[in-house]
């Protein structure tokens, strides 16, 4: 069994101009760790045997998430979810997470055929924090130890931002 617990697979290098990737790819070296997991660049339109070849290694080493990120068309996310759903063991427990450039792609995310589930946690450089932060949170199921490390690693970004003000019914102030 590998220590690889979480794929990003990136369409092309020009797609990480948009998903602000250099801080979630510090945040993952930091919360799980630079054994646990891998970078890919793949495109399901341009190479489709390349993205299949990617699957079955990620089967192998019994990876939990996949994140995919495609600018233009988000096929790749599609692709790698029909993989697990229909070339492996229904249901063996790998989730794929897709996260488009802009709203404009999503539509196409749900067109998946029947059981291919793909989650959309956002699009943009926010989806792709968003996906990366839930994939952390599944995977701390199973060692907690991720979950205090992704806490302090938010804390730490946070008092360099300003926090959002909410009021009493948890809306945001103006």
């Amino acid at each position: 069994m590998s220590n690889i617990v979480l794929a990003v697979m990136v369409a092309s290098k020009e797609d990480e101009k948009w998903m602000n990737a250099d801080f979630v790819y510090d945040m993952l070296d930091r919360v799980l760790g630079k054994d646990r997991w891998v970078l890919v660049y793949g495109s399901a339109e341009k190479n489709p045997i390349q993205t299949t070849e990617f699957c079955a290694k990620l089967r192998g080493f019994e990876v939990e998430v996949v994140v995919t990120c495609a600018g233009l068309f988000p096929m790749i996310g599609r692709a790698v979810a029909s993989y697990f759903a229909y070339a492996t063991p229904f249901m063996e427990g790998t989730t794929v997470m897709c996260v488009p450039e802009s709203a404009e792609q999503i539509p196409s995310l749900l067109s998946t055929p029947d059981f291919v589930a793909v989650s959309c946690p956002g699009h943009g450089k926010r989806g792709f924090l968003n996906a990366v932060v839930l994939a952390c949170q599944q995977i701390s199921a199973r060692d907690r130890s991720i979950l205090v490390r992704l806490g302090q690693f938010r804390n730490e970004f946070l008092k360099t931002k300003q926090r959002p003000e909410f009021n009493a019914r948890g809306a945001l102030q103006a």
